[in-house]
């Protein structure tokens, strides 16, 4: 392991500032790529595939183009969710649960409750997620 200087994070942090910067405007281009591609097909994604949400493949030539229209669907957590489902008969309400794991709780079981913690983690999956990097540069007496 090489210990770190002053100077060698300054010019990684540089590096990383300026590839982040690279990728947001690779990511811009191809955002107006796809947006050219659209408008070849409509004046918006919904008239290009027929639908607000769905997908439609065109032939042109030896090309096939998919088109995706997409809907992202998240809870309003300023509306109270039992009172809604309160009001829907039970075999009409199109709602999954799917158990997800409460991070927090488990990092607090296995430091405070070890015993528990053994039990429980026998129906857990833990793997190594991405390294994440972040370099602040914050000059002295500023």
């Amino acid at each position: 392991m090489n210990t770190p200087t002053e100077q060698s994070i300054a010019m990684l942090h540089s590096a990383l500032l300026t590839q982040k910067a690279k990728v947001a405007v690779e990511y811009e281009k191809l955002t107006k790529l796809n947006e050219k591609i659209i408008a070849k097909f409509g004046k918006d994604i919904t008239e290009a595939v027929g639908k607000k949400e769905g997908s439609k493949t065109h032939t042109i030539g030896d090309y096939k183009v998919e088109l995706k229209a997409v809907l992202n669907r998240k809870f309003d957590r300023e509306v109270d969710l039992q009172e809604i489902l309160d009001q829907l008969p039970k075999d009409r309400i199109p709602l999954k649960y799917d158990p997800k794991i409460d991070d927090m709780g488990v990092k607090w079981m296995e430091k405070n409750d070890p015993e528990n913690f053994r039990i429980f983690s026998k129906a857990i999956i833990t793997t190594p997620g991405k390294p994440s990097v972040n370099i602040t540069y914050k000059p002295k007496g500023k």
